[in-house]
């Protein structure tokens, strides 16, 4: 638990607390004048011995010492008062807390609370906790509420006292029910965590209701998450909004920051990204690091305050520097990329490594990629498997998909198809188009799973929806074999499509080859040479020996000979069987005997029957 700040300052009644010591005389002789005043509920010993004082103002110093030295018990408290405060008498510490002392000693509560806080603070003695807490003991078990409240607190934080959640509760209700703000706060946040007492969030918000109603400014915070949760009260965000912008205006950072998250969002207020990076920026200035995290987002974007991706790094160093997992990643990000500051994969690493030892998903990702690739860190497969496997645990589908490869691969973990279909199948239920296609091959390769052509096709096809090329060109595959799904050339040629308007150069070839032959779509030799052309310049020797027959069809043997040698380079024996004839026959190029015996020996050896044939023959 914090200590939280008090209030506005209003009096309270004294909560029927007894103004004085009641074993001593209530006006002692040469003390007529002087009373005590009533124990302020939320008030702290300072405002009670103000108040004393400016009593003191209106009576003569002498007669109130002239009390005071016979022992009435409101007189020292008084004269201790009039000394602390300089009032008609020097400021004098020493000699205030000699009266207090004296009017302590006799059990005057008001005395006693001020010594407590004196030894709390070392105002004018050594700080001591014991005897601080011997003296709010006596005030509070006479019922001042602002002792009992300083005993709650050391009781629930382990400051000053063995921490004991119990005893903690049974002090600040004790100051709670008497009105005490600060009391009433922290006995909510008891309740709301169920510490030294049973967990009762109704309990939590009425207690923070009464203290906010007091203006007390951590309650109106805690109101305010009540109020947006709405598990307790009915959800209201303008509600939260209200109570948090209370506690912002006192400083609480954290209303502050969630100030600006509200109007970040136009969550109870109009959207105003101004005035978001107002309250973020009140809340980063006093350290708050999710303000801080905020505030670096919205610099970097331009969201509400001039980009400046510098002042980003510097809100993230802050808030990342505090423990901030998602300042500690933004920060790696921003290192790796590059763009909003020079890149640098060491320190990237660095941030990286820090939110992934908090455990964060997305960090541990990047450092396992970090390992794959060597960057910022020496290459190391095994240490790449290990984050990754945290990430995958986590249900990251990135990282699943990663270490299912690395299982396939055999790469930093045995190779084990049973585990890269486990992982991959994660990922796939996911929606990772990489390890949906991943399954679809296993399953129709039967690599670690038994051969499937339905549920190969399956999985192609969850891919292909989601825009996956190769996936979209093996649907199409399958529709043209029938192989998983039901024989269909249109369907074929509507995944082709597809694949090939991504440049998959399969998907082209097939595609110029469904418009050459008229499967699926009507015949079209424009159409098919234009898809043609698209894989032949991705280097697909099959589209270039088509094409080759296209100008064959037009009588362009010169053309049809340019494409038969770039198929036939690349090993295409029907291309170098053609190309010899070409070279034998003087069609499209000069006859040459010797090319024309060359090309049709490369056919030949590729298992050419016809150029076998040929040579065998004698003719070529």
């Amino acid at each position: 638990m914090i200590e939280g700040k008090s209030g506005n300052g209003s009096a309270k009644s004294g909560q029927g607390l007894p103004t004085v010591d009641p074993r001593f005389p209530l006006h002692p002789k040469g003390s007529s004048h002087l009373r005590a005043p009533s124990w302020f509920g939320s008030l702290g010993p300072i405002t009670f011995v103000n108040a004393l004082a400016d009593q003191a103002k209106r009576i003569d110093i002498d007669s109130i010492r002239k009390s005071a030295d016979a022992g009435d018990v409101i007189a020292q408290a008084a004269l201790g008062a009039a000394c602390y405060c300089g009032v008609g008498t020097p400021k004098d510490l020493a000699e205030a807390l000699k009266w207090f002392k004296m009017a302590a000693e006799q059990g005057n509560a008001t005395a006693e609370a001020f010594l407590g806080w004196a030894y709390a603070t070392g105002q004018g003695v050594a700080r001591d906790a014991f005897e601080a807490m011997k003296w709010y003991r006596k005030a509070a078990e006479q019922g001042v509420a602002f002792a009992q409240f300083k005993l709650g607190y050391a009781y629930s934080s382990g400051e000053d006292l063995p921490q004991d959640a119990v005893e903690a509760v049974k002090w600040l209700r004790e100051g709670a029910e008497q009105g005490h703000d600060r009391s009433q706060t922290l006995l909510g946040l008891a309740y709301a965590t169920g510490k030294g007492v049973s967990k009762d969030p109704v309990e939590a918000v009425k207690w923070w209701r009464k203290a906010a109603q007091q203006n007390e400014c951590l309650a109106q915070f805690h109101l305010g998450v009540a109020c947006l949760d709405g598990v307790v009260v009915p959800q209201n965000a303008k509600e939260a909004v209200t109570w948090w912008r209370k506690a912002a205006e006192q400083g609480v950072a954290e209303a502050q920051a969630n100030l600006g998250v509200a109007y970040s969002k136009g969550d109870g207020v109009t959207r105003d990204p101004v005035e978001a990076v107002d309250w973020y920026r009140k809340a980063a200035e006093q350290g708050n690091a999710d303000a801080q995290s905020s505030l670096a987002s919205a610099c970097l974007e331009g969201e509400g305050t001039q980009r400046d991706p510098n002042e980003a790094v510097t809100w993230w160093r802050k808030a990342a520097e505090q423990g901030h997992v998602d300042a500690q990643y933004n920060l790696g990000l921003v290192y790796s990329d590059g763009d909003a500051v020079p890149r640098d994969a060491v320190e990237s690493t660095k941030w990286f490594r820090k939110a992934a030892e908090a455990g964060l998903a997305d960090a541990q990702f990047n450092l396992g990629l970090a390992y794959a690739k060597g960057d910022g860190v020496g290459r190391d497969a095994v240490e790449s498997a290990k984050w990754y496997r945290k990430a995958a645990e986590q249900g990251d589908a990135g990282a699943q998909h990663n270490l299912g490869l690395m299982y396939a691969d055999g790469t930093g973990v045995p190779q084990d198809l049973k585990e890269a279909v486990k992982w991959w199948r994660k990922a796939a239920e996911q929606g990772h188009d990489d390890a949906q296609f991943n399954l679809g091959e296993l399953y129709d390769k039967s690599a670690g799973v038994p051969k499937d052509a339905v549920e190969s096709a399956k999985w192609y096809r969850k891919a292909a929806e989601q825009g996956h090329a190769r996936a979209q060109y093996n649907l199409g595959v399958d529709y043209s074999t029938g192989e998983g799904v039901p024989k269909n050339d249109a369907e074929a040629v509507r995944w082709y499509r597809k694949a090939a308007e991504q440049g998959h150069f399969g998907a082209q070839y097939y595609l110029g080859a469904a418009y050459d032959r008229g499967i699926g779509v009507p015949k079209d030799a424009g159409e098919a040479g234009k898809w043609f052309l698209k894989a032949a310049n991705q280097g697909d020797p099959r589209a270039a020996h088509d094409l080759a027959a296209l100008c064959v069809d037009k009588r362009d043997f010169t053309g049809a000979v340019r494409w038969w040698r770039i198929a036939a380079a690349k090993g295409h024996a029907s291309s170098q069987f053609n190309l010899a004839v070409a070279y034998h026959n003087g069609n499209g190029v000069r006859p040459d005997a010797a090319e024309s015996r060359k090309w049709m020996s490369l056919a030949a050896s590729q298992g050419h029957n016809e150029a076998i044939r040929l040579l065998r023959s004698g003719r070529i």
